[in-house]
């Protein structure tokens, strides 16, 4: 319906332009300008107080990313996040795509991914032993969990990275 109301202001709007009656032309135009404005702005009103969240959602993120930097090299696992929490993975998960647009396999993935990275250009650790550290008992899955993310090996980043620079 929003669509329609705004659609139809854009047609009169465009079709007052082209007029050729120049009577009042100038006066017709600001007002359905002004209309689709203020129009506009009704619809982005509704639309955020209906997205308004619950504070509680916003604490348990605030708490979500507080573990997640301090446990992300211990484990991947959304139902290790959620425990912590005392929640379910499915509330986590719902939350996560509500704010971040991401689920929370993500979110922890993308804090790895991040860290990986980091380790790679700023130290001289072997790839294995940043696989280690960050709780990749088994090289071959370091490598994979990288490869799906950047398609590209570590060795093959850090070699690219150190060509940059």
């Amino acid at each position: 319906m929003e669509y329609i109301d705004l659609l139809i202001l854009f047609k009169n709007t465009r079709k007052e332009s082209v007029s050729l009656n120049e009577y009042g032309k100038d006066e017709v135009l600001f007002n359905l300008l002004r209309i689709l404005l203020i129009t506009s702005e009704r619809i982005k009103r509704t639309r955020i107080n209906n997205s308004i969240k619950d504070i509680g959602d916003l604490t348990l993120l605030e708490d979500f990313k507080k573990h997640l930097e301090i446990h992300y090299s211990n484990s991947r696992s959304v139902q290790y996040y959620s425990d912590i929490l005392n929640i379910t993975p499915k509330k986590l998960n719902r939350v996560t795509f509500s704010y971040w647009g991401k689920s929370s396999k993500q979110v922890i993935e993308e804090r790895v991914l991040l860290e990986t990275k980091r380790l790679l250009i700023h130290t001289n650790q072997s790839v294995k032993e940043i696989g280690m550290l960050l709780g990749f008992n088994d090289p071959t899955n370091f490598n994979k969990f990288f490869k799906k993310s950047t398609n590209m090996t570590p060795v093959y980043f850090r070699l690219s990275y150190k060509k940059l620079i």
